[in-house]
Formats: structure tokens, sequence, C-alpha cells
């Protein structure tokens, strides 16, 4: 079974982003920061597809472990356990990422669905279904735990993979040039995560990226509980570029403008703990008491763009978001190609 994608993730992302907000606006969204309201907002819920034909026992068996996974050592994770018949007239393969039924019965398929789309795309799959080691790189890896670490406490991470062969020296430079500039724009800064595109543990994370074996430097922000936004390769890994991504996180969440039109979150360990621990940086009181995020106090403080003396407002941040479009649609569409060969 082809691992290969349609439509891509990169579509999806341009087409939400095109429509500036993916569904309904936040609940108690206005004047909330939109880095703190990704941590309010549902997550992207994949699908793990246990597909076989009807009354297989094999296709049954493997769906109760599975599920059994989930509530166990899988708590927290955003993905699902859904059983599905492959004879069944109804199905809609296109919903699923797949053109048709698998070739080969009965297959486990990680789909991912961005939980505003109608589309969705394969991540990864198994025959006849994941093992234990399997599992365990479904659940987490390194560069994921890393995420899991950082995001409540930065305002956002650049996650970085370099080439094969090594990462380019002005990859670097850009990335550490907008750790430094942002450091001085945000108290709580951001974090780097660096992934090996050849560590098999890393495989969950490389795949839903969509990144080649023998690519160029791959990079993307990543912020609230793992929302990816699309990505930059090679030579569009700029200072410039990663700044054109980060600065609507520090904007007003509006109905024109939501952590969801910004990316897709990839699957990652989230629990409770984790939402108390974060730190928020808007006027979220409403916010922190709605949602169980963050501790009795903002402790970072207001940290929203101003101009002159306001906060930007939403039609400003919709004029900010058209003159983005190009730069970010642009990365999209490198994203959307990548995946595709």
């Amino acid at each position: 079974m082809s691992r290969r994608v349609s439509p891509s993730l990169g579509r999806l992302l341009m087409a939400r982003i095109l429509l500036f907000a993916g569904g309904p606006p936040l609940a108690a969204c206005d004047d909330v920061v939109l880095r703190d309201a990704a941590f309010a907002e549902p997550r992207d819920i994949h699908r793990l597809l246990v597909i076989g034909k009807e009354g297989d026992p094999d296709a049954k068996a493997t769906g109760d472990r599975l599920i059994s996974w989930i509530d166990s050592a899988g708590n927290g994770l955003n993905i699902e356990v859904s059983q599905v018949a492959a004879d069944a007239p109804d199905v809609r393969w296109e919903e699923h990422g797949m053109p048709s039924v698998p070739p080969a019965l009965p297959v486990v398929v990680l789909a991912g669905r961005p939980r505003l789309a109608t589309k969705g795309f394969v991540i990864d799959h198994w025959e006849p279904g994941p093992g234990a080691g399997d599992l365990e790189i479904l659940r987490s890896s390194q560069a994921r735990e890393a995420l899991s670490r950082e995001l409540g406490q930065r305002l956002a991470a650049i996650v970085f993979v370099p080439r094969a062969s090594g990462g380019s020296q002005e990859a670097e430079k850009a990335i550490a040039a907008a750790v430094k500039a942002w450091g001085e724009k945000s108290k709580l800064g951001l974090a780097v995560v660096r992934a090996d595109r050849l560590d098999p543990r890393e495989r969950l994370l490389i795949s839903f990226a969509g990144i080649a074996k023998d690519g160029a430097d791959w990079a993307t922000v990543a912020f609230g509980r793992g929302k990816f936004m699309p990505p930059l390769e090679g030579a569009d890994i700029t200072e410039e570029a990663l700044g054109a991504m980060l600065e609507p996180l520090l904007g007003e969440c509006t109905c024109l403008r939501s952590p969801s039109s910004l990316g897709v979150d990839v699957p990652l360990v989230w629990d409770a703990a984790l939402d108390r621990s974060v730190i928020l940086i808007g006027p979220s009181a409403e916010l922190r008491h709605a949602h169980g995020l963050g501790g009795p106090e903002d402790v970072a403080g207001t940290v929203q763009v101003r101009t002159g003396g306001k906060v930007l407002t939403a039609a400003l941040w919709t004029l900010v978001a058209l003159v983005a479009l190009s730069g970010i649609g642009a990365a999209a569409r490198v994203w959307s190609k990548r995946r595709e060969r």
C-alpha cells in the first residue's frame, strides 16, 4: 500500500488559510492572543482505521486491541480508532485520503483528519496491524516529547529537520536569528526542536509532514498543542519568512483569524497537567478559568502587537493576512509538492 497522499496536507492547509478561519469562531475569542486561543481550541483528531471485510474476526480483534491501547498507553493522544468494513458500499474512501479500498486486507491506516476539513490524508499504515514497537513510535518520540514540554512555556517552537547530509549553515543562521529576535519581542521566546529524518523513532512526525529522506532542509512553526504551520524548505528558510509565520501569534484571535486557520495538529500526547502548566501571555483570565489553562497568574504579562497604543483590529489583521498569504501560500505549495513526490 502506497504512503502517497491525496489530497496533501499542504493543500488542506492552504484551503483553510485562504478562508482565514476553518470554521466557527472560538468561544470568548475576542481580546485573546491567538497563541493562547490555540490551547483552548479543540484539537484535530486523527483516525486509526482498522479496515477489513465485514465480520472479519482478525480485524475486530485488532480494533479491540487498539481501543484498549488508546485508553491506556495512548491516553492523551489525539487519535481515535474506527472500524471500517471494506466491502460496505457506502464507504467514502476519499474522505480518508485513499482512492479506493486498500489492496491488502486487513490493514490499519492512520488517516490525518483536520477537524474542519472534508477530506483526510494518509499518514502511515501497517499490514495487518501495528505491533508493540509500532505503537510506541505512534505514541511519542523525542521530538514530539520536546514539543509537549516546550509549547506551553514558549510563544512557539521552530521544528527543524535538516537534510540527511547535514543542515545548511544558512538555515541554521536563519533559525538562530529568529530565536534571538523573537526572544526580544516576547518574554516567552522560542524553542527549537530538531528531528532526524532518518531516525525510525521519528517515523510518525516525518510521515505526517511528508518529509522525503533525501529532501532539502525543512522547517515549520509549531504552536498550541502541536499545530504545524505550512513549512519552509531549503533556501526559503529565512529569518524573514519565519517572522512572517510567527507574527500572527501575537495578534488577536478573531472570527477572521483563528488557530485552525493556521495549521494542523500533529499526533501528540497532551493532558490536563500540560494545560495547567501553560503560561498565558494575553488578557486571558476568562480563557484560563473556562478551559483550565495556566496557573493562578498570567506570569508572562501582555505581549500583544499594538499600534498607536491600540490592539490591532480584526479588519487590520485581515489586511495583514492578505499581505502575508503570498508567502505562506508559497510555503504550503512547497509542502504539497513534497508530499506528492
